[in-house]
């Protein structure tokens, strides 16, 4: 009776301690919940539910706070109206019906506004456009040389002439599904010059539209000084287009379990992040001076590379952490309770709020698990590097170097894991060999991509000289990933439930590592 009441009370202990120190992941989780439950049951809870759900989880967290004593019960009672405001607002998401299905599956002119940066490929271009006629988007391909016409930029007012379907599921992917959640009803192909008409520029567009100015500068400026497969290949490591890729290149970069390289991220923002915060550093500008500097950057980077899930969930960690940061620095708060998986779990929140659909997506699955991992990675709180430094001083030499090399391995081998069961469900398949790889792959990237910036940046004043440095650097890059794609077990294939079992084994590792790492928590 003693053991099992002994068990109980440290259950209890530690889900306080959690609620405690990590109350924001509790409250991302619940709203998560919440959004997951309206996705999955597609439509068919009506609002009225979601509504009383929030009004009596309201009045029991209020009951809980003011009568029950602090305990893991506690903590679920106060979170559940969250899982009701959670799948309320998935629940407001409109939908389109099936009349307007039926109105913009059979355009074949449309006049709208372009709404999204375009990708610009070898033969097309392709762009998100807002018709004046309905309440729903288009996905439109132009097939044309991008090189023979006036540049597509945001905010273009258009007259398409072609063909538009509506798009449909493929390989187990439910395509339209994943469009509507982007507010895209159909899609429409439109070829030759003489297919689109330009009407103008629509107001109150200027600041996107000056960001893709200078984005579209660049990728014409790599294109006409770079060989075709260079330039593309500088196209998604620098701004994340993969439009102009071969399909050989991209085969191999996914075959090698590598494609996070070419998708403009976190990874991508960290480096050049990391790169100016060790100069700011270096020159002793204090935190509460140096953390604005950093955030324009990063609102620079949003600007030209445009709103990306990946680089909206980075740009707000970033502004979490800096604002506790800066907040520290100038004494208010304490240091130690900055916590980043807090910041994190509120960048989800954010992002949710704003796109509750995004849950189900693998993008957005993929930035939050492998931002998750590398964070315990990275932090004290699992003893990660604790263990590290333990593993340098018994080594006795080279232990910055080593400190290096261990961390940059820890990294990827979190990152790996905490995405391999995301993969496997979305993807079919797993990359063993990435975690290797990485140790290579993530430094050359960080090199190429540091290179490809003071390349831009210096021949915007008119100088190229670093250029080709940075053509040999993706050479090197993607020789890499075409070795690595062809090693034997690069990619093995895995189905759904191979998924569901790899993401069982990482929580309960992650739950027996947090729990063996802090037995002390509940102190």
């Amino acid at each position: 009776m003693r053991r099992g009441t002994t068990a109980r009370k440290r259950l209890g202990d530690i889900l306080l301690y959690y609620d405690m120190r990590y109350r924001v992941i509790g409250v991302a989780i619940a709203f998560a919940l919440g959004i997951a439950v309206d996705l999955l049951a597609a439509g068919e809870m009506p609002l009225w539910v979601w509504w009383s759900g929030a009004v009596v989880g309201f009045a029991m967290a209020i009951g809980a706070v003011r009568w029950m004593p602090r305990s893991g019960v506690r903590a679920v009672v106060i979170v559940l109206p969250l899982v009701a405001i959670g799948g309320l607002r998935a629940a407001m998401t409109p939908s389109f019906s099936d009349a307007l299905l039926r109105q913009v599956g059979s355009f074949t002119e449309s006049v709208g506004t372009v709404v999204s940066y375009p990708s610009v490929g070898s033969d097309r271009i392709t762009f998100t456009l807002r018709p004046d006629a309905v309440v729903a988007d288009l996905l439109v391909t132009w097939v044309v040389d991008p090189h023979a016409v006036q540049p597509v930029l945001y905010g273009d007012r258009l007259r398409v002439e072609g063909w538009s379907s509506l798009p449909e599921a493929f390989d187990g992917f439910d395509y339209p599904a994943y469009l509507e959640r982007q507010g895209i009803a159909a899609q429409m192909r439109v070829a030759g010059e003489a297919a689109v008409t330009r009407l103008g520029v629509q107001d109150g567009t200027g600041l996107l539209r000056r960001g893709n100015t200078v984005r579209q500068w660049i990728l014409d400026a790599l294109s006409v000084r770079l060989p075709a497969g260079q330039a593309a290949l500088a196209g998604a490591l620098l701004l994340g287009d993969r439009a102009a890729l071969s399909e050989e290149v991209e085969r191999a970069f996914r075959a090698a379990g590598l494609m996070h390289v070419l998708a403009v991220s976190g990874l991508h923002l960290g480096i050049v992040l990391a790169g100016l915060w060790f100069a700011l550093r270096r020159l002793h500008i204090r935190a509460a001076v140096a953390y604005p500097i950093v955030g324009c950057v990063v609102l620079l980077v949003l600007w030209i590379v445009g709103p990306r899930v990946s680089l909206l969930r980075a740009g707000l960690l970033f502004a979490f952490l800096a604002l506790g940061n800066v907040l520290a620095d100038l004494g208010l708060i304490l240091k130690a309770s900055i916590r980043p998986l807090n910041g994190l779990a509120a960048a989800a929140l954010v992002l949710l709020g704003w796109r509750p659909g995004a849950l189900l997506e693998s993008g957005f699955q993929l930035t939050v698990a492998a931002t998750a991992a590398i964070l315990v990675v990275v932090s004290n709180a699992y003893g990660s590097q604790r263990r590290i430094e333990s593993i340098c001083v018994h080594a006795g030499v080279g232990r910055t170097p080593l400190r290096y090399v261990l961390t940059l391995a820890a990294v990827s081998l979190a990152a790996q894991v905490g995405t391999a069961p995301i993969t496997a469900w979305h993807f079919g398949a797993v990359h063993p060999w990435a975690v290797v790889a990485n140790v290579a792959v993530v430094p050359l990237a960080a090199l190429a991509l540091w290179t490809g910036l003071v390349s831009v940046i210096v021949g915007g004043l008119g100088a190229w000289g670093p250029l080709r440095l940075f053509e040999w650097m993706l050479c090197g890059l993607e020789g890499l990933m075409r070795s690595v794609a062809g090693w034997p077990g690069a990619e093995l294939a895995a189905s759904r439930g191979v998924g569901a079992w790899l993401g069982g084994v990482v929580l309960l590792g992650a739950l027996v590592w947090r729990y063996g790492s802090r037995s002390s928590c509940t102190r």
